[in-house]
């Protein structure tokens, strides 16, 4: 049995941002009732390390801030999060810290620089938190993967700025921009998809040859890992692919001939991962 890891693999540098963040915030706050807003990442195993040290994840609804106490400090998730947000947690006098991922915090400057002389379409999934984070500024319309976008309440004789979601895969991005040419004369579109999540795509086209199966390590409610394992699907028709999360998923069969090919999503754990490889060596 062969082992194969594709890097990068494990967290990516925006969920190690949001991880120090939070371990920076239980020594500055060491005597207050410390909240995610959100969840940090889209990690089963790292919410329950985090409640399990009683920093607790708030549901991404404002009304969850509106219910805390002076007591409180809150942490932003890397995912984003809308201004109106801010302005509560100030008015409460509550201290907060921002763990938004780079590449968000990317997507939402350009659309503080723009919204204001200029509208925005913003295609992502509806109730995806980088979309809620779009949408909460003025002037920016959801072009929704599913339902696409309703062009009546569009004046398709102005210009657009066309950003995405970061975590998006490739195929519905063209698709979007497909259907947005089509209708609106004038766009100006931008690729604001994540680079490091491209590469991770990108890496699954060089697997080695002899490879037998193929291992997505990561949650079910991470979009960059659902894709990775779509994209795995694709390519290898006539290979095994699985999606898990840790030890316990792997309820298929692994024998001493079996290549075996890892990659992960941005929100896992290396040492999720370690385990894992562990654990499949011990197969043979």
């Amino acid at each position: 049995m062969e082992i194969e890891l594709l890097k990068p693999i494990g967290y990516c540098n925006g969920v190690k941002k949001a991880i120090d963040l939070v371990n920076q915030v239980k020594e500055i706050e060491k005597d207050k009732n410390i909240y995610i807003f959100g969840s940090l990442a889209h990690n089963e195993n790292l919410v329950k390390y985090l409640n399990d040290n009683n920093i607790k994840s708030l549901k991404y609804d404002i009304k969850e801030l509106e219910r805390l106490d002076s007591n409180s400090v809150v942490i932003f998730s890397a995912h984003g999060h809308s201004k109106i947000a801010e302005e509560i947690l100030r008015n409460k006098l509550i201290n907060y810290y921002d763990a938004t991922c780079f590449n968000i915090e990317r997507n939402n400057t350009l659309i503080s620089y723009y919204h204001s002389s200029i509208p925005l379409i913003f295609i992502g999934k509806e109730n995806h938190e980088e979309t809620l984070t779009a949408l909460s500024y003025s002037n920016v319309y959801l072009y929704d993967i599913t339902n696409k976008i309703d062009y009546s309440k569009l004046d398709l004789n102005k210009e657009y700025i066309v950003i995405n979601q970061t975590s998006l895969k490739e195929i519905d991005i063209i698709k979007a921009h497909n259907d947005l040419s089509k209708n609106i004369k004038k766009l100006n579109i931008l690729d604001t998809s994540c680079g490091l999540i491209k590469q991770r795509l990108e890496n699954l086209k060089k697997i080695n040859k002899s490879t037998t199966i193929i291992l997505i390590i990561g949650s079910k409610t991470s979009s960059n890992t659902i894709e990775l394992y779509n994209q795995a699907k694709r390519l290898y028709p006539n290979k095994k692919v699985y999606m898990i999360n840790s030890i316990n998923d792997i309820n298929f069969e692994i024998n001493d001939l079996d290549y075996i090919s890892i990659s992960s999503g941005c929100s896992s754990d290396i040492n999720d991962i370690n385990e894992i490889v562990e654990y499949i060596k011990k197969q043979k």
